[in-house]
């Protein structure tokens, strides 16, 4: 449409009657050419819809807001507090009677009262989940009402 645009102004020009610079003229085709295709987009879009044509378009927002779920899952922790989880406890903690172990992703759990089940898998309970510079550490409580599980 842009082009047809273009054509229709240059006929016109050639009528005597206009006197017009050469850079007005350039101008003038450009803008009709712009019109002309942002006219012909709009009628290709009106007329799509009237059959009932689905166009593929990108919507920036939506893209944006889909990253953005993305990034807030994947640095959502795996656990939060008072979830329970079994885990195998690998060595002792730091503290009298705690236990370690880690989850699949490398995560290190600190188990309180997890000590006395060395090589075990018990259940635990999460107390808190804490975000250091070498990754996350969950800490919880040992279910000492659950048996300890064979490894």
């Amino acid at each position: 449409m842009g082009q047809v645009l273009c054509a229709i102004f240059s006929k016109i020009l050639e009528i005597p009657f206009f006197q017009l610079s050469t850079t007005t003229i350039e101008a003038t085709k450009v803008c009709s050419f712009l019109l002309g295709t942002y006219l012909g987009t709009i009628l290709a879009i009106r007329s799509a819809h009237e059959i009932h044509l689905s166009l593929p378009f990108i919507r920036i927002e939506e893209e944006i807001q889909k990253k953005e779920e993305e990034v807030v899952e994947a640095i959502r922790p795996s656990v939060q507090a008072g979830d329970a989880i079994r885990i195998k406890i690998q060595r002792y903690g730091k503290e009298p009677k705690q236990g370690v172990g880690y989850l699949d992703d490398g995560t290190m759990v600190v188990i309180n009262n997890g000590g006395d089940f060395l090589g075990e898998i018990i259940d635990s309970q999460v107390i808190s989940v804490k975000q250091t510079s070498a990754g996350r550490i969950i800490f919880t409580n040992a279910l000492t009402e659950n048996f300890a599980y064979d490894s």
